[in-house]
């Protein structure tokens, strides 16, 4: 991140990133007269830190003279006022201006267009190609030029299509041909990449690109004596191209085992031209051959091209540092300090280096100095206290002896019920004095039966990619001889082989937190003392500096913290012994609910989270120009007076049909949206960049929108008792006239402001945007504006003898319409029509065919869905004694009693997970076969309660039966006390929903 203060001002600048390793460019400022100071503030950017070059000159370019510098962070001083302009790029303005003088000439619209990119404007680069294809559609050059600018944002998808385009309208053009040259060798189809090669010597002569192709070709197909001959070739006739020159030192290295001709290769090359890797190359063989010096010259001559390049100082030093010569190691390392005072790593190695030249006081020294920059260099925090002798800080903490543990455990009889015993489930977290912290978790799991094996057998280390590193201390089976088996493993995934019962799994890991910035000050931990399985010990030790503070609550449980004093840490300890297993119950809540739980959290309050979120999340949201120009485009038909409704909605419109759901790891960070603008370019992003995309339109439009952290419901309503990060979605709320609107973006068959029962009362919190000062707390998403869930049904029914005829009209609301549009949209109308019979057919035991299906506005986002269905069952009437028997085929009826079979719960039961309709209405209309009689009416049915509602009712009218079916669910969750009058409640219903009619 970069800021400028020109006085007590602001500067907002867009940074913009070159192709090259140093520097990064700011747009240009210019000072009219009156200033005094510029105060120029770095930090640290997404993917750590990074150097950032500040050049002060006029606007000509000319170096200021008698500008004065301070190394230290001053005070600012406030003063008088100032103008400040941006500066157009010449080039820019020059052909914008061309192409408004001459709109119709297409090479005005190819030189800005590759203007742009030469500063980085794909967008406005792509925008302008595009509009010089509508001059020339049919031109591949300009395909070329969007090749380049869909690289530079990274969108795969567009680069293709392109490509595609070119292969299609120009197969035999020189691009066309590398492209499927380089498509047959990835394949291995050697004869057709043969074919593409010759066609692009037939048709464009032999070149290097022909040359190193046929080469990587003969590679590919292991050819080495032609490829052999070949690479000579090459190296004669491009002796000063360093893939040649590689080469052929390689063959001579490796094929004829000539080290000296190979060395000779690569001497004669760097004599005449530079190549850092061919010194380095030198260089290994030099040390290889025992010449030090020789091969220390080399990383000389590196420094001596490139003196300001910091790298070079650190590699000279580390082979200093490598053959012991630590006093020569030093020299660099304080020379590499000279250039970069402030990167915690370099002043570690120095550190080092000092300890190996016996200056402890100096070490420590370094050692600290390192750690206050880098507080994340757990290493130097060992390093420093073993200097210091102090024990290691994980030394501190309770002992337990894991192999006695498993030695002395209970037999398989002692726990009859239960597949395995967790003899050891401990955390124990370090927080440093800098607020860095890191944990080592222990478990210790004793296998009892084949299904213990069959859950047990893979463990996976749990870590977050984005914020954590782990190393895996000890991963192995303990087996009941004596003996033990090492786990398999790849990455953070452990598995145990030749696992029986009686053995057990033993995992010892520790996760060392990298997180910087506001966060790198904080951790929050959750621990369940009870789970699925007995535990014998479960404990939580955290050793806190005295200098640090921390908020700690329990549910379920009142546990208190044995306290212990150690230098100027304390050591808080919280322990459960021989806690049973939670049994699990149908449709119960999470265990974040019903265990017992401690949440310890540094974070002082959710302000400090909704803070720390809107200062990453509100850079990601500026409108630049691709938003700018997508909100105009958008909205240059529309009238002028929408309201600030209509224009979400159409933004939110615009979102669902052109931007697709996506969350993959090397697309998305964990926590930092996109930037709006590449989420518009890829057309792609998760919940977070879609959010994000959508409050960057609604605030170009002057809509209020913001940014949502969700916790979805099924991680519990009480899982959040302290403030942490620890939500999994992001939605957007809207606040227009008075009402609040929720706005969930990664769903595209969902109506604007309709929420799925895993949002409805979940914990949210509201983020501020830029500029925003309010205070933001954890609440229950509530609204009055979204969609009520239900479904809604009339039913025709009429009878052929035996054989059922029926035609349902329904009708379905809110979320339960977008899964219902999710599940239709995609399918054929064959499929649909298996799909539903497939649905219908568990009521009937004969054969059932659905006759026709008709989705009324499938492709619609509306907040209901209408569709039509009939269906004819052949000998779906029982008969007895001349009476045909019918059970109403209700169409949202409780088909099983499962959920209720237990006579009693320990554990509250979801209803919301369980009945997603917040409401269901059925009408049936029977017609009663001419010359038959209903031989009973049956009585109506009115169930009243706390959770439900339910009415069933029947009137007859003439020939005809009119039946219907309500239940309404008034309550989220069915507590345990309440669970006897649920259960008869629901009793009632089903025996309702069942009930017999015989017609005679």
């Amino acid at each position: 991140s970069l800021k400028i203060w020109i006085n007590d001002k602001l500067i907002t600048s867009e940074i913009t990133e070159r192709n090259c390793d140093l520097d990064i460019y700011a747009n240009t400022v210019q000072l009219k007269k009156g200033y005094n100071r510029v105060l120029v503030q770095i930090g640290e950017s997404e993917a750590g830190r990074a150097n950032f070059l500040i050049r002060m000159t006029d606007k000509d370019g000319n170096t200021i003279q008698g500008l004065s510098t301070q190394p230290t962070a001053q005070p600012y001083p406030k003063s008088g006022e100032y103008n400040s302009v941006s500066i157009p790029f010449f080039a820019e303005t020059y052909f914008e201006n061309t192409i408004k003088n001459n709109p119709n000439d297409i090479l005005n619209y190819i030189l800005l267009a590759e203007t742009y990119l030469r500063n980085d404007k794909a967008y406005e680069s792509r925008k302008y190609l595009k509009k010089a294809r509508e001059l020339a559609p049919e031109s591949t050059f300009l395909s070329n030029v969007l090749v380049e600018a869909y690289s530079r944002e990274g969108n795969k998808t567009e680069l293709t299509k392109e490509g595609e385009f070119i292969k299609s309208k120009d197969p035999d053009s020189f691009v066309s041909l590398q492209l499927l040259f380089t498509e047959a060798l990835g394949k291995e189809d050697f004869a057709e990449a043969e074919l593409y090669l010759t066609k692009v010597k037939n048709g464009y002569g032999e070149s290097k690109f022909t040359d190193f192709s046929e080469l990587g070709l003969l590679a590919k197909q292991q050819k080495y004596e032609p490829m052999i001959l070949l690479a000579d070739k090459l190296y004669k006739k491009y002796p000063d191209n360093y893939e040649a020159v590689n080469l052929a030192y390689a063959i001579e290295q490796e094929v004829k085992k000539s080290p000296k001709t190979a060395q000779a290769i690569l001497k004669k090359y760097t004599s005449d031209s530079y190549s850092d890797k061919a010194l380095l190359e030198l260089a290994k063989v030099s040390f290889q051959n025992g010449k030090k010096e020789e091969g220390l010259n080399y990383y000389k001559t590196r420094i001596n091209n490139f003196p300001y390049a910091i790298g070079y100082y650190e590699d000279l030093a580390d082979q200093y540092f490598g053959i012991t010569d630590y006093k020569n190691a030093l020299v660099y390392r304080l020379k590499v300090l000279e250039f970069a005072p402030y990167f915690g790593n370099f002043w570690q190695k120095l550190a080092e280096t000092y300890k190996a030249l016996n200056q402890t006081d100096k070490a420590i020294d370094a050692y600290k100095k390192a750690i206050e920059l880098t507080p994340t260099l757990f290493e130097a925090h060992k390093a420093l206290r073993a200097l210091e002798n102090k024990p290691d800080l994980f030394s501190n903490f309770p002992k337990t002896d894991a192999e006695l543990i498993f030695k002395n455990a209970a037999k398989a009889d002692s726990y009859p019920n239960d597949n395995s015993l967790i003899l050891i489930n401990e955390t124990q977290r370090v927080v440093y004095p800098q607020g860095t912290t890191e944990e080592r978790d222990e478990v210790l799991a004793k296998i009892l039966t084949q299904q213990g094996i069959d859950e047990w057998k893979e463990f996976t280390v749990p870590f977050n990619e984005n914020a954590q590193n782990y190393i895996i201390e000890k991963a192995e089976v303990l087996k009941a001889n004596g003996s033990k088996v090492k786990a398999e493993s790849n990455d953070n995934q452990l598995v145990f082989t030749g696992l029986e019962a009686g053995d057990a799994i033993h995992v010892v890991y520790r996760l060392e937190d990298l997180s910087s910035g506001m966060l790198g000050q904080h951790f929050n931990d959750k621990i369940l003392f009870k789970l699925g399985y007995p535990s014998a010990l479960v404990r939580y030790s955290l050793l806190m500096p005295d200098n640090k503070t921390f908020q700690s609550k329990t549910n379920n449980v009142d546990i208190k913290p044995t306290i212990k004093q150690l230098e100027n840490f304390k050591l808080y300890t919280w322990e459960q012994t021989n806690q049973a297993a939670i049994i699990g119950e149908s449709v119960m809540p999470t265990l974040n609910d019903i265990a017992p739980v401690l949440e310890v959290s540094t974070m002082p309050d959710w302000n400090f989270v909704g803070q720390w979120y809107s200062d990453l999340a509100s850079t990601k949201a500026k409108s630049d120009f691709e938003v700018q120009e997508t909100v105009r485009e958008l909205f240059q038909n529309q009238p002028k007076n929408l309201s600030d409704l209509a224009k979400a909605k159409i933004i939110y419109n615009y979102i669902e049909n052109n931007i697709n759901y996506l969350s993959v790891a090397f697309m998305q960070s964990g926590i930092v949206p996109q930037k709006a603008s590449r989420t518009l370019s890829t057309k792609l992003g998760d919940c977070k960049d879609l959010s994000t995309l959508f409050v960057a339109m609604c605030n170009e439009v002057g809509v209020k929108a913001n940014l949502v952290l969700v916790s979805t419901r099924d991680n519990g309503d009480n899982n959040m008792l302290l403030p942490s990060i620890n939500f999994n979605h992001c939605i957007a709320t809207l606040e227009t006239e008075g009402t609040t609107y929720f706005i969930e973006l990664t769903d595209n068959k969902n109506a604007f402001g309709s929420l799925s029962p895993l949002l409805i009362n979940t914990n949210i919190l509201k983020i501020p945007r830029e500029g925003e000062n309010f205070k933001t707390t954890l609440s229950k998403l509530r609204s009055n504006v979204k969609s009520a869930n239900g479904v809604y049904r009339q039913m025709e029914l009429a009878f052929n003898q035996k054989d059922i005829l029926a035609k349902v009209v329904s009708l379905k609301t809110g979320s339960i319409a977008s899964g219902s549009r999710h599940a239709n949209a995609s399918l054929s109308p064959e499929e649909r029509e298996k799909a539903i019979a497939e649905s219908l057919a568990a009521d009937f035991s004969s054969v059932l065919k659905v006759t026709k299906l008709n989705f009324f506005d499938l492709e619609k986002r509306s907040d209901s869905l209408n569709y039509e269905y009939e269906y004819h069952v052949k000998n779906a009437l029982s008969e007895v004694a001349g009476m045909k028997i019918l059970s109403l085929p209700w169409s949202d009826k409780i088909k099983s009693s499962d959920f209720i079979a237990a006579e009693t719960r320990k554990m509250s039961f979801l209803l919301w997970e369980f009945l997603e309709a917040k409401e269901m209405k059925e009408s049936i209309t029977c017609e009663i076969p001419t010359g038959k009689k209903l031989l009973e009416l049956p009585e109506s049915v009115h169930l009243t309660s706390d959770f439900a509602d339910f009415d069933m009712s029947f009137e007859l009218k003439g020939d005809k039966l009119l039946a219907k079916r309500s239940l309404i669910r008034k309550k989220d969750i069915i507590l345990p006390s309440e669970y006897t009058a649920f259960r008869e409640f629901f009793n009632k219903v089903i025996e309702a929903d069942t009930r017999q009619l015989a017609i005679k």
